[in-house]
């Protein structure tokens, strides 16, 4: 049954597979064994003073301070939300020259320096403040910063941000990892902890684009629409939750808005596949919940600044929660009539019930079990369940299908015949002169390589012939273009006529020809060349009451084995140019 369903949905499960393993190889590196903690020892000061970057500061009476820490509720207004944190660090067993120091996030904006040395920031403290509190760096300490100690002493300047954010979200250290060690593995470390979520964002992209085009294909099966737009925005909302968002250049409020924007339409998509999922329509409070959060994503992204996020947060987590109830309520119903698709959604919901409480707790500032955010957790519980539902419909989709093709199978195999003789028709055709029925130039080159390499192999002799008619645009100019193309047709039918079975010719273009000879070798060649030189000569041509005569001249070349077939063209058309030049109506050997 397994292989079964792996045969039938190879994406899917290839997806699932691919998660399974970025969970399990792609978590976050530990720490490297030449690395260490900065979570402790620190020394904080409230206010603002850039001599607290000298490493030669006293901040013996400073406080002590761990990091992360949020600041108290409400930070320190009257320093204007700015403060210090310094950290004296002994470095002798460190490789000095590629030494460096990673900093978790910080609200909502901080420098760095290293012995009384600005190493660099994210974000912007006053007089000129720019918001950027999740953003992750490592930075090189240079080895000036170095004291005869071996000492190095950090120090950290945090600006809390407006009023507004710090009493909705809090300020100062309050994630991520904060080392001293080695510059570039922290630079590899920080890349490969984004790994796993740029997968997940890419396996919801492809499985996005996967059931965009099912849908494409089986427009009746609408659900493959809405989970196919609910990946994709899923997959835009993973990546504003990954450090690659900064490659796109966006300032961050926009990565913000996009992120909120992306959240919006998630809930609002994941709701219409809930209910396209079980087969029940949309009640109105459902179309109130969707049309609720499509409102607040056009909110978001027109807002000028994210004050309305701060001010909202709490507020539309809430209503999740609430939608979900009745949500839930439908989905009992439908597990209770023994529905599969409803008991898979069911409990993909109960994951994400619980992962947005625990969210909704911590932005409330109460204290949860777990004290991480588990939203992403959440979404993806929720498509994987959507995802499973799905294929458990596509599968019986596909049997139905399978007992349609089963009928048609032999109707198609009869016109395959068909086509594959009309194919093998029209290839014949592509090598065909229309005007004279020789091979052309494409035909030509086709049976010039069949005998190339029997050549190669049995060592016998080929050559060819490159034949043109003297004075053809006489023809043209003196009787008309019909007269041309009757002479043309006439040589044709001699050359026909006169070579051999194995022979080959073809109308190269124009008034030139190509004679193809296997098992001839340079002298067999020149006698062969002058006989249809003379049968030509001597032949007669009536149009229209006129006789006319044809010469040609004959350039011609003996294959060689370090040769190509167009090096020996080339031989045999210089050849021929030779006879022109030598007064037409003659061989040449080239």
């Amino acid at each position: 049954m397994v292989r079964k369903y792996i045969r039938r949905h190879p994406l899917i499960a290839s997806c699932l597979c691919s998660l399974f393993a970025a969970c399990l190889f792609l978590s976050p590196p530990a720490s490297a064994a030449d690395s260490i903690s900065l979570e402790r020892n620190w020394k904080f000061q409230p206010g603002d003073n850039p001599a607290w970057a000298e490493p030669n500061w006293d901040d013996s009476d400073w406080q002590a301070m761990g990091l992360p820490e949020t600041w108290p509720e409400g930070g320190y207004p009257e320093q204007g939300q700015l403060a210090w944190y310094r950290l004296r660090v002994n470095v002798a067993n460190f490789d000095q020259s590629d030494l460096g120091v990673r900093i978790g996030a910080i609200r909502n904006a901080y420098e760095v320096y290293a012995g009384g040395q600005r190493l660099g920031g994210i974000g912007s403290p006053p007089p000129d403040p720019v918001v950027n509190y999740d953003k992750l760096r490592a930075y090189r300490i240079p080895p000036a910063a170095i004291d005869a100690n071996d000492d190095v002493v950090l120090a950290l300047r945090v600006w809390g941000g407006s009023k507004l954010s710090v009493d909705t979200r809090g300020a100062g250290p309050y994630a991520g990892q904060f080392e001293l060690g080695n510059y570039t593995h922290f630079i590899r470390s920080l890349d490969a902890e984004e790994l796993p979520r740029i997968i997940f964002a890419s396996l919801f992209l492809l499985a996005g684009a996967y059931f965009l085009y099912l849908y494409i294909k089986t427009k009746e099966i609408s659900s493959f629409l809405w989970f196919g737009l609910t990946s994709l925005v899923l997959a835009v909302y993973i990546v504003t939750q990954s450090q690659w968002k900064y490659t796109f250049g966006f300032a961050f409020e926009t990565n913000e808005k996009i992120e909120a924007v992306s959240l919006f339409l998630f809930l609002a998509l994941v709701a219409q596949l809930i209910w396209t999922v079980i087969a029940r329509p949309v009640p109105v409070y459902m179309r109130a919940y969707q049309l609720f959060y499509v409102v607040f994503a056009v909110i978001f992204a027109l807002a000028p600044s994210l004050d309305i996020h701060l001010h909202l947060r709490v507020y539309w987590q809430s209503v999740v929660l609430i939608a979900l109830l009745p949500t839930f309520w439908v989905l009992c119903q439908e597990v209770w009539r023994n529905n599969y698709e409803a008991r898979v959604l069911c409990a993909g919901l109960i994951v994400f019930a619980i992962c947005a409480i625990n969210d909704l707790l911590i932005n409330m500032g109460i204290n949860t079990i777990v004290e991480v955010r588990l939203m992403s957790v959440g979404f993806l519980a929720m498509l994987i369940s959507m995802g499973v539902s799905l294929a458990g419909r596509f599968n019986n989709m596909l049997t139905s299908l399978e007992i349609q093709v089963t009928a048609r199978t032999a109707e198609l195999s009869q016109v395959n015949d068909q086509l594959e003789a009309a194919n093998r028709s029209l290839v014949e055709m592509t090598r065909i002169d229309p005007l004279t029925g020789l091979l052309n130039r494409r035909g030509l080159i086709a049976e010039a390589e069949i005998e190339r390499q029997r050549f190669l192999r049995q060592k016998e002799p080929l050559s060819l012939v490159v034949a043109d008619v003297d004075h053809f645009k006489q023809f043209n100019d003196e009787h008309g273009h019909a007269c041309g193309d009757f002479v043309l047709t006439s040589v044709a039918e001699l050359f026909k006529k006169y070579i051999r079975d194995i022979d080959r010719v073809a109308r190269w273009g124009g008034e030139e020809f190509v004679l193809l000879f296997p098992g001839t070798n340079e002298v067999g060649l020149r006698n062969i060349a002058d006989k249809l030189r003379q049968r030509i000569e001597n032949h007669e041509i009536n149009y229209e009451g006129k006789t006319l005569s044809v010469t040609m001249t004959f350039g011609c070349a003996e294959y060689r084995t370090d040769e190509s077939l167009d090096e020996c063209l080339d031989r045999a058309d210089a050849a021929l140019y030779k006879g022109k030049a030598n007064g037409r109506n003659r061989v040449e050997i080239g």
